[in-house]
């Protein structure tokens, strides 16, 4: 084919695309302004959001909490929806009022801060109130909190000693504005097996995987340590204690998070744990 005739082919295909281009611009510019789609920027995420789960083993409908909180966590990411799988409350007991494996004292605790009617039951940043509708109930809540403007930067680092015994949590924090609150670290451990009933069947799953289980709280006080952060100085708290033997290191991560009965959390922050 001569050079020129392939010149010739290039220029007709031009005329024809910004003939296409020139027809899409006056076709776009004759929608109706009030129809026009507006792209709308995704809002920045300011903050984290904790996801207390009040949770049982003896509780049917709790998986399906599980997988609503997952389904929020894929979207954002398990450090932005940090759940924290409380097992505690009625399901969290035997018929005859003894603990099964997950359930905790302290867990209990924490229950009973609140007036639970049923289960599952899911507080979000201590200030949505008991949440109980997973099936579509839950992202409204955590999409207005994201959008929240938090004071307070939260940094921590974890680890274990030399012979991996020992575990350490140094938290960190920041404000532009001084800030009265209580500290509360928490650690949690995934892929734990176990009995759960589940929904539908009622049958016992004794192969079920837990996630984010509340094991242990590592601040002094249930209710946290006090953690007062005067403005542009960094507030510091670190914590030694020794994991149960039971538990799988590698497994285990570690939830900080700040807050007041004023404004709830101010901010959380979430660790793996690093056992090397």
């Amino acid at each position: 084919m001569k050079k020129s005739s392939i010149m010739d082919k290039l220029k007709a295909l031009k005329s024809v695309f910004v003939g296409a281009v020139a027809a899409l611009t006056v076709s776009c510019n004759d929608i109706a302004e009030g129809d026009r789609l507006v792209y709308v920027p995704p809002a920045e995420v300011n903050r984290a959001v904790l996801v207390e789960d009040f949770t049982g083993q003896r509780c049917p409908n709790c998986p399906n909490a599980s997988v609503a909180i997952e389904e929020l966590q894929k979207q954002y990411g398990a450090d932005t929806i940090i759940a924290v799988g409380i097992y505690s409350g009625t399901f969290g007991h035997k018929p005859n009022g003894d603990p099964l494996p997950l359930t905790t004292t302290t867990g209990d605790e924490y229950y009973s801060k609140w007036p639970i009617e049923c289960q599952p039951a899911v507080v979000f940043n201590r200030k949505s109130g008991v949440v109980y509708d997973y099936n579509g109930g839950y992202s409204p809540v955590v999409n207005a909190m994201l959008k929240e403007p938090t004071p307070v930067n939260l940094d921590m680092t974890v680890g274990f000693n030399a012979d991996s015994t020992e575990m350490s949590v140094d938290v960190t924090a920041l404000s532009a504005e001084t800030v009265n609150c209580k500290l509360q670290v928490w650690v949690l451990e995934d892929g734990v097996i176990g009995p759960q009933i589940m929904p539908t069947t009622g049958e016992t799953n004794m192969k079920y995987v837990h996630n984010h289980v509340f094991r242990t709280s590592v601040t002094k006080e249930t209710w946290g340590d006090a953690f007062n952060i005067t403005s542009g100085e960094t507030a510091k708290a670190t914590y030694k204690f020794t994991p149960d033997a039971s538990w799988v290191k590698k497994n285990l991560s570690v939830v900080a998070f700040v807050y007041n009965d004023n404004d709830g959390v101010l901010q959380a922050v979430r660790r793996t744990v690093t056992t090397e």
